[in-house]
């Protein structure tokens, strides 16, 4: 019951904050911009998505999706990441993006190998370049909710996951 409880939580926040930038003002096409395709390069740091380098790919449609791996080595241990991400764009903005993303990863450490799988929303914004999303160097976050952990011979768990990511746009 707890579970259904906060995926009705995720989906009305969702839907309130999709309300708020839908109803922005100056919505003509000085402020919106058509989809377009183009390439990102960055890295991800996920508890859900992966943790590395990614790569994304933007669509010429709301759609967007992005591959992240990555490995380290400390004192003999190596620990693995390999993540994928879809996200569905909610906003037509040029200096903005607002979607929704799904997010499954695999974290493999010496002695056990996790999956993660989620649902939520995020943000991202220009920080170096001319200001739109394409021609930038972009910073975001995610924010997953929920997010199930699977370890194996252990209980999962479902709790609260995020995303903080960098990528330059070309």
């Amino acid at each position: 019951m707890k579970f259904f409880i906060r995926c009705l939580q995720v989906v009305i926040v969702s839907c309130a904050l999709s309300g708020i930038v839908f109803s922005q003002p100056n919505r003509d096409s000085v402020f919106t911009i058509p989809h377009q395709s183009y390439s990102s390069v960055g890295f991800n740091v996920s508890s859900v998505s992966g943790m590395g380098l990614s790569y994304r790919h933007h669509m010429n449609s709301p759609g967007l999706i992005q591959f992240t791996g990555g490995f380290l080595t400390s004192e003999g241990t190596t620990s693995s990441s390999l993540g994928f991400e879809a996200q569905y764009e909610l906003s037509q903005r040029e200096t903005f993006r607002y979607y929704i993303a799904l997010g499954i990863g695999t974290y493999s450490g010496q002695t056990s190998t996790t999956t993660a799988m989620g649902f939520g929303m995020g943000l991202e914004v220009p920080i170096i370049g001319s200001g739109a999303i394409y021609e930038s160097v972009t910073a975001g976050f995610d924010i997953f909710y929920p997010s199930l952990y699977m370890e194996s011979g252990k209980t999962d768990v479902v709790t609260v996951g995020g995303s903080l990511y960098l990528f330059y746009s070309f």
